[in-house]
């Protein structure tokens, strides 16, 4: 029975990386397209390729406003990477313009149209955190170490603030609190924090 679920396991991880890599090939064709035109200053091209939603929210023409009288007199797009691809839905691309280093965040409709088209400032990414991020657990039995080891990996990583579990367990429920509530407020989420 665990070599079934082992060999499930596997599976079901193999399909779900095939199925991102799917998507992330879907998005990474949209960008590239993106800077062809970017580069052209063809605001109305990358227009065309915004779904519905988005087109409801922004007109060609306040769009043409934008890319134009900022966008476009950054200079052309000279080298790009893709950052990450958060949730098999949200790239974000590190940009080098002639003048400045900008992050655009993309994702696709259902349609594979531009649903999320955001340009921000550029900050590199900083280091996972040094120091052991606080936390409630005990490390006594066990459980509390496989806990402990597998949220580690999580918990350390600069972007993330807090993380609570609950395990049940023969009736008995046990929780875990790792990080703070908010960023810099050194306070440790507990049971009655709303997530």
């Amino acid at each position: 029975m665990r070599t079934v679920f082992i060999f499930f396991l596997v599976f079901i991880t193999a399909v779900s990386a095939s199925a991102q890599s799917r998507q992330q090939q879907k998005v990474d064709s949209v960008f590239e397209q993106v800077k062809k035109y970017f580069n052209q200053k063809n605001s109305d091209a990358i227009y065309n390729m915004a779904g519905a939603d988005f087109q409801k929210e922004l007109s060609i023409d306040a769009f043409a406003q934008v890319t134009q009288k900022q966008l476009f007199l950054l200079g052309k797009i000279n080298e790009s990477s893709l950052i990450s691809f958060v949730n098999n839905n949200v790239a974000s691309y590190k940009l080098k313009l002639d003048s400045i280093t900008l992050q655009l965040m993309m994702s696709l409709d259902s349609r594979d149209k531009l649903q999320l088209f955001l340009f921000q400032q550029y900050e590199e990414p900083v280091g996972d955190k040094t120091a052991l991020v606080q936390t409630s657990n005990p490390l006594r039995s066990a459980m509390d170490k496989k806990i402990d080891s597998v949220t580690r990996i999580y918990i350390q990583k600069s972007t993330t603030v807090g993380l609570l579990i609950g395990i049940i367990k023969n009736g008995t429920t046990t929780i875990y609190s790792y990080g703070e509530t908010i960023r810099r407020g050194k306070k440790l989420p507990n049971a009655d924090n709303f997530f």
